[in-house]
């Protein structure tokens, strides 16, 4: 095993068990990091939970149906899955910090052009388009954090991390709400959407201010051995298939639940969209919560309980499952 297997694998003899010092412990470049990673996320999850929200002005509107609106969804997480593999591919090959430049480019992009669809196929290619960057930026950034922090501490910057998620969905509840509020539905929804290429200025304090985190830099230069299919060869075609089925099946109750949640409080409950804010925001801060106690619990009795030493797999399938 290498150096810098050991380093992932198994963490160092410390003592540090405080919420926070995994932040403590960081030094100005490792903070920028995590700045540019979770403020990057946030963003990511604030246009990607743009639709959900909109969900029922678009069924009122265009006069869609339910199946085809989550057919728009699913195209969006399908594409978002692409995207991730192939960011990460990209970003061993070129960088993390200009890979998550260009994710939130892609994402940012999508969210703009979405709000000048004419019709369910123009917002489904464009949605297309933002699950790309969507899933391509939240599985680079979390692979950048993970090589700046120390294993003794990783879960809980991975779960502060995750964190981010339930910043960005709160924003776009609280923005939908004062859209909806200045704006008429026939309108609001597109100045909801075009509002999301805001994040794209995230990429000049990160093209200022990150630095390629040293690992990345040490992957780059076996480039000539990276595969696209790498993740498939035998050596790796375990975690792969296990990683993946365990992310799939977090991953998909979380979004069917939550895509659907704000269309059938206001559907089926008959609440408004201020009167649906309090739900919303609840089950985000729970879900705030739920993201740093589990990745304080992680760091403290294991990835797995009774697991005999620290072991991570990939920070994908890490921040997706706490």
């Amino acid at each position: 095993m290498s150096s810098s297997e050991q380093v992932l694998t198994q963490a160092p003899e410390d003592k540090s068990v405080g919420l926070f010092d995994f932040y403590r412990t960081m030094d100005a470049k490792a903070r920028r990091t995590f700045w540019a990673c979770t403020g990057g996320f946030a963003m990511d999850a604030m246009d990607f939970m743009m639709f959900p929200l909109i969900i029922g002005t678009l069924i009122a509107v265009w006069k869609i149906t339910p199946a085809t609106a989550g057919g728009i969804a699913t195209v969006t997480l399908w594409c978002s899955a692409i995207g991730g593999w192939l960011a990460g591919y990209l970003a061993d090959r070129i960088g993390r910090v200009r890979v998550m430049q260009l994710t939130i480019l892609f994402f940012s992009l999508g969210s703009l052009l979405a709000a000048f669809a004419q019709d369910p196929l123009q917002l489904t290619i464009f949605r297309g388009l933002l699950g790309i960057g969507f899933g391509g930026e939240a599985a680079v950034a979390a692979v950048a954090l993970s090589e700046v922090v120390t294993a003794r501490t990783r879960g809980r910057a991975m779960g502060f991390y995750a964190c981010s998620y339930s910043v960005g969905w709160a924003i776009a509840v609280i923005l939908q709400a004062v859209i909806f509020l200045n704006f008429p539905a026939e309108i609001a929804w597109r100045v909801l959407m075009a509002v999301g290429v805001l994040p794209a200025l995230l990429i000049f304090f990160i093209r200022r201010s990150v630095e390629e985190p040293a690992l990345s830099a040490a992957a780059q230069k076996k480039v000539d051995r990276a595969s696209v299919l790498g993740i498939f060869a035998p050596s790796n075609i375990g975690a792969t298939i296990s990683g993946s089925l365990i992310t799939i099946g977090a991953q998909g109750g979380f979004y069917s639940l939550m895509i659907w949640m704000p269309q059938f409080l206001r559907a089926e409950r008959k609440i408004t969209i201020i009167g649906s804010m309090p739900y919303l925001l609840t089950v985000i801060g729970g879900g705030f919560v739920g993201y740093a106690t589990g990745g304080w619990l992680a760091d403290r009795f294991g990835r797995r309980l009774l697991q005999r030493r620290w072991r991570i797999y990939t920070p994908t399938c890490h921040f997706r499952m706490i």
